[in-house]
């Protein structure tokens, strides 16, 4: 085994894939995983890379390996039968252990001593390992968001240094990156770190602060929400306003649905007034509202980031119960009742529709078509029609 295996097992964190190294060529390893009953799907030949299938979990099984040549964003490789120099090849000294079958752990570079310290550092120099591949700066943070909790000082001078070189990764390697450190257990400090040096002002395009963030990690900590519950939200909560939403969304190419999600987030958040949240909180109101704009789960993240917002430090289970009890029902009042009262189709029509929809809300959707038409003066006590043409 080689990499991630071996350092999660080491750090104590849950195993989630397998990866294997090998002297053996790439061709002969299909040959031997054919032989041995076993499906190979060849996603890298020439990288060494050959995906095995077993009981349907895959594992990656690679090749030795050592660069011949970089150019920050790919590299040419040729195999060798050296672990030192597939090791050397490698970001960090956490990512360059091996495990034999036999369970022995063979440490190269230090990585051992950093997995218990819990260090993310770059193997020898920091500034050559990241100039074979830029997308390193971005990795060391995520790694030390989730393994380290401090940022080495080493590693980051060198960051400091080659951030420029950012703007030579494409959009999706760099939103991919954010979008995991965003959901690590340390994501806070090392964000922080980022901002002031300058790192997030270079990978988003737009300046930002990370006080809703912030205090939206620590509102989600008390409702036990998982960070990789929602990353919209957390987007949502970085960038904090829809004109710097929309430029990120376009400047790291976020799907349409994505966009969408994240969007909606922030304009249902924006319909969240401070008192209307805290008289939601304290039950004097009903958050039926925002399902019936919203789906549950733009709604629920709509009321953490208007939380966040506000500085309130609440548990919303039962809000979120609440919500999640509540039947949206139809609107009572149609265009046909309107047309039956002498409306004819236009803005006018749309207009007094919109008005009746705002009273039916008003009244948590308990008023009936009657009340309705009334509260607009269409109806009197009598039921007489008061508009006619």
């Amino acid at each position: 085994m080689v990499g991630g295996a071996v350092r999660d097992t080491l750090m104590g964190f849950p195993v989630k894939d397998v990866d294997l190294a090998t002297t053996v060529e790439p061709k002969t390893v299909v040959e031997l995983v054919t032989a041995a009953g076993m499906r190979s799907v060849p996603t890298g030949l020439d990288h060494g890379t050959v995906t095995v299938l077993v009981d349907g979990s895959p594992f990656e099984v690679t090749t030795l390996r050592q660069d011949v040549w970089t150019d920050g964003r790919r590299a040419g490789v040729v195999f060798t039968d050296s672990l030192m120099k597939d090791a050397l090849r490698r970001d960090f000294t956490i990512n360059a252990l091996y495990m034999s079958a036999s369970g022995e752990v063979i440490d190269l570079v230090g990585g051992v001593k950093d997995c218990l310290e819990n260090r993310v550092c770059f193997i020898g120099i920091p500034e050559m390992r990241i100039r074979e591949d830029y997308l390193r700066i971005l990795r060391f943070f995520r790694f030390s968001a989730t393994y380290g909790a401090t940022v080495n000082a080493d590693g980051c001078r060198a960051c400091v240094k080659l951030r420029d070189k950012l703007h030579k990764l494409s959009a999706e390697r760099i939103a991919n990156e954010l979008a995991k450190l965003l959901t690590t257990s340390y994501a806070m400090p090392v964000l922080e770190v980022m901002n002031r040096i300058g790192i997030l002002d270079i990978v988003l395009g737009v300046n930002v602060t990370l006080t809703v963030l912030k205090r939206l990690y620590t509102i989600s900590d008390m409702n036990n929400i998982r960070r990789d519950e929602s990353k919209m939200l957390l987007w949502a909560a970085i960038v904090n306003e829809l004109v710097k939403a929309r430029e990120i969304a376009t400047r790291l190419h976020f799907s349409k649905r994505e966009t969408s999600d994240m969007i909606n987030v922030l304009m249902a958040a924006d319909s969240i007034k401070t008192d209307t949240l805290i008289a939601l909180l304290s039950g004097e109101r009903e958050p039926y509202f925002l399902k019936y704009r919203f789906n549950i789960g733009c709604a629920k993240s709509a009321l953490l980031l208007a939380a966040a917002r506000a500085g309130l430090y609440h548990k919303f289970t039962s809000l979120f119960t609440r919500m999640e009890s509540f039947i949206v029902p139809s609107m009572p009042v149609c265009a046909s009742d309107l047309l039956a009262l002498g409306f004819c189709s236009g803005p006018e029509l749309g207009l007094t529709l919109n008005e009746a929809e705002k009273y039916w809300i008003a009244t948590n959707f308990r008023a009936k078509k009657t009340e309705i038409l009334k509260a607009l003066g269409l109806l009197v006590d009598s039921g007489d029609i008061v508009r006619s043409d």
